[in-house]
């Protein structure tokens, strides 16, 4: 009977390759004609347009061999933005059902107003404007809060790179002000990675 560790190791290549297979077909289905994409974004940017997006930083995190320490991803897991040309309403939720003690137990709700500007074809950024209500800390590396509630305001700025007409990867980075088991004025870092589809 193999080992729990041979089995982990086992589990996290199968993962991996599973990913990396996921990831190769995005990227060679990618349409490579720039006029084309071109387009399809002007015509996202003067449409009514949804997208959705899932944090992978967990996945990826999960991908390196024999790690024991729990993952630290940021507060969003799923996120959701539905607006007209540049400006977009945007919803956002972050969960963690775990029983380590390790993991902080969280639920968070990010609310907010979202202004998206191209940068090229394939590279889109935004500033973001939002309000933040949960049950947990933020899942940060340097958060200690882990137990605590927050409640707060946030700006940020975020990019987002086309691999495909209809799939994006990006990450942003925010500025909290608010209480995170106590007041708190703190920068978000960019340690969620996104893949996100236009819907």
């Amino acid at each position: 009977m193999a080992s729990p560790s041979y089995q982990i190791l086992r589990m996290r290549a199968i993962l991996f390759f599973a990913f990396f297979w996921v990831f190769a077909n995005v990227v060679f289905a990618q349409n490579d004609d720039a006029t084309s994409l071109e387009n399809e974004l002007e015509e996202y940017e003067n449409h009514n347009f949804s997208s959705l997006s899932f944090n992978v930083s967990p996945l990826l995190f999960e991908l390196i061999p024999l790690k024991q320490s729990p993952t630290k991803s940021g507060p969003i897991d799923l996120a959701y933005a539905w607006g007209y040309k540049q400006h977009a309403f945007r919803l956002g939720l972050g969960f963690r059902v775990n029983s380590s003690s390790d993991v902080q137990s969280r639920g968070v709700i990010r609310i907010g107003y979202e202004n998206n500007k191209s940068l090229s074809p394939k590279l889109r950024y935004y500033s973001t404007f939002d309000f933040w209500i949960g049950g947990g800390g933020l899942n940060l590396p340097n958060d200690a809060n882990n137990s605590g509630g927050i409640i707060g305001l946030s700006t940020g700025l975020g990019l987002q790179y086309f691999v495909h007409d209809l799939v994006f990867i990006g990450t942003e980075s925010n500025l909290f002000l608010g209480f995170n088991g106590g007041f708190s004025l703190q920068v978000i870092p960019p340690v969620s990675i996104y893949l996100g589809i236009r819907i």
